[in-house]
């Protein structure tokens, strides 16, 4: 129990939800008070994890896995925010309380989902809707902050967002933590806080250019409850009065029961993810799982049951859960997409420092592997690049892939040359996309003056005995 406001109040009233999680935050920003706050719930959540320990920890093994996802989503759709939709200087733009339309909707539309997500809240001191309405530059920090580097795969851990007074309460637990349920719990609270952010600010993206947000629907999970789990907080009584103790606990109750008549079974393979259709109420679970251990493990068809099978479900299925096992990295395979861990482009080399602009390209590149290249019109309208004889493909690819893990000028200036030379030729279709357009745009991707690079290729291929463009002239496979 807590003075924290009711999810369902988030939905109801939000403007008088926010302004009440407002001064509760305002009390919390004072690190002593925060640290205490965490330390109590920290301990309340213990001793009803001990009750059902296993339940737990699958819990927290496919919260870990969502949050892994949705940190993906959000990092790939802020990068292409960011450099295709100019997110940045529009939102710096925007007056604050246009800001903060966008901010509270978030904050209301999320944490009114689940009950987790709303007490969530109480963890993230950044999530003020006051300060990343009034100050641009914060809600900016705070996007760069939980920003995944590589984007094109989910990854097997979160990348936690840093909070120094949070860091600080979490190392000091983790030196104290002795059992199964504090490892659980302090590892829920990290994810879960994760998770929210990582949702505001999505959803906070996606509504302020205008687009629909994807929906977040709750997932089914038959709660095990501790017989005194409604009991009344000695702590809330002392500082709020038996009768108003009561009357919380009781709106407490009522928001759980509702909450659980809304929630929809998910299927448990983290290649899927699928969410039952509305109306549904579960689908098949694993029968040794719950007949052993009353789990529920769920899929949505027998395929994604054998492939869990093989993801690791194999080592766990019906036998007790441990926090080790629960919380390894999982390779998560991108489902629904063309890319393969064969299509991806890597990591940058030889300490390049990658332009967002360039990190976007290389994105969207992994995600589909049979293009060689992604231009823009001056519309920002998509034209994709793509080479159909065998031999050039290879070669582009081959030097491409230098040029964006290396940053190397000169293998900018083949690629370059080459679709300048493919667009002046008029082999393609956008009429909007010219040698100059073109580059410009790689000269915001490398920062480098593509103009100059691409104009001394064309003197390189001047002077060349056969006029071999430079993508054909001298160069071996490792530094074409």
């Amino acid at each position: 129990m807590s003075l924290d406001p009711l999810a369902c109040d988030a939905q109801r009233d939000p403007e008088q939800w926010d302004r009440v999680w407002e001064a509760r935050l305002s009390i919390l920003s004072q690190r002593s008070v925060l640290l205490q706050t965490l330390s109590s719930e920290f301990r309340e959540e213990v001793q009803d994890t001990e009750w059902v320990l296993d339940h737990n920890l699958n819990g927290y093994q496919f919260l870990l896995r969502q949050t892994c996802e949705v940190q993906r989503m959000m990092s790939y759709d802020a990068l292409v925010h960011l450099v295709h939709d100019d997110f940045e200087k529009k939102w710096k733009r925007a007056k604050p309380h246009e800001r903060g339309k966008h901010v509270l909707g978030a904050l209301a539309a999320i944490c009114s989902v689940a009950k987790d997500l709303n007490d969530a809240r109480a963890y993230c001191p950044e999530l003020r809707s006051t300060s990343l309405q009034s100050d641009g530059d914060a809600f900016l920090r705070l996007l760069r902050s939980a920003m995944l580097e590589e984007t094109t795969v989910v990854p097997g851990q979160p990348r936690y967002v840093a909070h120094s007074d949070w860091d600080d309460w979490t190392a000091m637990q983790q030196a104290l933590i002795q059992s199964e349920a504090e490892k659980v719990v302090l590892a829920r609270m990290m994810a879960v806080r994760t998770k929210l952010i990582c949702h505001i600010l999505y959803f906070t993206m996606t509504t302020f250019l205008g687009h629909d947000p994807r929906p977040l629907v709750t997932t089914l999970e038959k709660r095990k409850l501790p017989p005194d789990y409604w009991r009344l907080n000695p702590n809330i009584i002392e500082s709020i009065g038996y009768e108003a103790a009561k009357a919380d606990a009781k709106a407490n109750k009522a928001d759980f029961f509702s909450r659980r008549g809304q929630e929809r079974a998910v299927c448990s393979y983290i290649g899927c993810g699928k969410t039952a259709a509305e109306g549904s109420v579960k689908y098949p679970r694993c029968g040794r799982c719950f007949d052993k251990m009353k789990r529920q493990v769920s899929y949505c068809s027998r395929e994604c049951q054998l492939a869990d099978w093989k993801a690791g479900h194999k080592a766990v299925c019906g036998k007790p859960l441990d926090f080790d096992t629960v919380s390894q990295a999982v390779e998560h395979p991108l489902h629904g997409v063309a890319a393969t861990l064969q299509s991806r482009i890597g990591p940058p080399q030889n300490g390049f420092k990658r332009p967002l602009a360039l990190t976007a390209q290389i994105a969207q590149l992994d995600m589909a592997p049979e293009i060689e290249y992604i231009l823009y019109n001056a519309d920002n309208e998509v034209e994709l690049f793509t080479i159909e004889d065998t031999f050039v493909r290879e070669r582009f690819r081959q030097v491409r892939d230098v040029a964006l893990t290396r940053g190397d000028p000169e293998h900018v200036g083949k690629i370059a040359h080459w679709m300048c030379m493919m667009y002046q030729k008029g082999g393609y279709d956008d009429d909007d996309i010219s040698p100059d357009s073109i580059a410009d745009q790689l000269g915001r991707e490398f920062g480098l003056d593509v103009h100059g690079l691409v104009y001394a290729a064309n003197r390189l291929q001047e002077v060349d005995p056969q006029h071999r463009p430079p993508l054909f002239q001298q160069g071996t496979p490792a530094n074409p």
